[in-house]
């Protein structure tokens, strides 16, 4: 392991760019150690930097694809989608079995509300890699955006086939049964998704509306504060939940405890250590049903990941 290599394990980064930069003075005609310097630099956050080492590796290699790859993901941070998706094209010219270009290439469509074409790249994605289940689970999230709700289903039921505890596969199926209006079908989603993690505060809520929809007030209640357990200051939940207390009261109904049909959700009308390489950007689309859920929610926030060297080619 390099003088380098150990600083990284150890998270100390800026020692890190000095090594790389006393070894860039011996070697300034070396694209890797630029590419290195400037892989370095993303996982500090200086995006901007890392640009200018991107392209210094460029001008000495340009037929490199990670570092095209990984510099449009630099250029996606600080929200030049654009830029990012010529570096991705470009990756995909150099190498078209590479799938992390097209992945990401998706996402700074879908920032650009370009679904259409983010769809085709999730699809070039599970084509070279069948078993991709973040490229399904952001195929079905564009193609919810676009109202292809069938469409978004069998990517769900793909991940399903994949892997049957996969909670994102569940829960976002889930949600697509309740904005077509079918219910039944969403709570028992629901249901799955919460066998599998209990403390999955979106479930928990969006079972609630979904209950609350069809006139189940009491359960519905429950759902709510199941949610508020795992966050108090849900304030959506909250709300729902005094709706619903409301109705409650309007009608003079008490609350019955739990029983085992409801438990099992049967409703009454039927129903990793940090390699430099190649970086990835991911997104679990747990996005909720209603409009009115607070930030707090699991609601598919992007993280920057990084691939392992397999993913180098």
């Amino acid at each position: 392991m390099s003088s380098v290599d150990e600083l990284m394990a150890l998270d100390k980064y800026q020692e890190a760019i000095v090594e790389m930069d006393k070894m860039i003075a011996m070697d300034s005609k070396s694209a890797p150690l630029y590419y290195k310097k400037a892989n370095i630099l993303q996982l500090m956050g200086k995006f901007e930097e890392s640009i200018e080492s991107y392209d210094d590796a460029i001008d000495i290699n340009p037929d490199h694809a990670p570092t095209f790859y990984n510099r449009g993901i630099a250029y996606e941070e600080i929200g030049l989608f654009r830029k990012a998706i010529k570096d991705y094209d470009r990756a995909i010219q150099i190498d078209p079995e590479m799938p992390l270009p097209y992945y990401n290439k998706a996402l700074s469509l879908c920032h650009l509300n370009r679904h259409d074409e983010a769809i085709d790249c999730y699809r070039a994605v599970v084509n070279i890699d069948s078993d991709d289940i973040d490229a399904y689970i952001n195929m079905g999230s564009a193609l919810r955006h676009l109202k292809r709700f069938e469409e978004a289903l069998e990517c769900y039921g793909r991940i399903q086939e994949i892997d049957p505890m996969n909670t994102s596969a569940h829960y976002n199926m889930g949600n697509v049964f309740a904005e077509t209006g079918r219910l039944i079908e969403a709570v028992k989603c629901f249901n799955i998704a919460l066998l599998i993690d209990p403390n999955m505060q979106g479930a928990h809520y969006n079972k609630g509306l979904a209950l609350k929809s069809m006139g189940h007030i009491e359960m519905a209640i429950r759902c709510f504060d199941d949610c508020l357990l795992i966050n108090p200051l849900n304030t959506s939940a909250l709300s729902n939940r005094t709706e619903c207390l409301s109705e409650l009261t309007k009608n003079d109904v008490a609350i019955e405890p739990n029983t085992e049909s409801e438990q099992q959700g049967i409703v009454s009308v039927k129903p990793p250590p940090i390699p430099t390489s190649l970086l990835k950007k991911s997104t679990a689309a747990n996005d909720d049903i209603n409009n009115t859920v607070d930030s707090s929610q699991e609601t598919g926030n992007i993280e920057n990941k990084l691939s392992d060297e397999r993913k180098n080619s």
